[in-house]
């Protein structure tokens, strides 16, 4: 039912929501949280750029489609968080704007392509996750 999967989705959000906040909610808090500890102030910033350090950092671009596809699939596993193309392009050394536009463009198919085969997933705001 759409209305289940809306009230899921919803629920999700509200859920990392609270996990951001340091807020947890335990399935059997008897085995997992057995002290009743609320964990708080984790002030975690996670942004897209900075959580990833990669092989591929700083390092150019593959000019063979399979060593393109090798590298995006090994930048992205190493992300905790959806990500986007433009998030991927800056793993790689500074070129000409058209350049880089080029090559962002190659990365989205990338993305694109590996989601269809099943070994990432697509979100609803178009970043994807492994």
């Amino acid at each position: 039912n759409e209305e289940i999967l809306e009230k899921l989705v919803a629920l999700n959000k509200e859920r990392a929501a609270e996990e951001a906040r340091g807020v947890i909610r335990w399935l059997r808090p008897e085995y997992q949280n057995p002290k009743g500890v609320q964990q708080t102030g984790l002030n975690v910033v996670a942004t897209a750029v900075a959580t990833a350090t990669t092989v591929a950092e700083l390092s150019e671009w593959p000019k063979d489609l399979a060593g393109q596809a090798q590298v995006v699939q090994r930048i992205i596993q190493q992300y905790q968080h959806p990500v986007s193309a433009t998030d991927i392009n800056m793993q790689f050394k500074k070129a000409t704007k058209a350049t880089s536009a080029s090559r962002e463009q190659q990365i989205g198919h990338l993305l694109e392509t590996i989601s269809t085969l099943g070994l990432l997933r697509k979100t609803d705001d178009g970043l994807f996750v492994k």
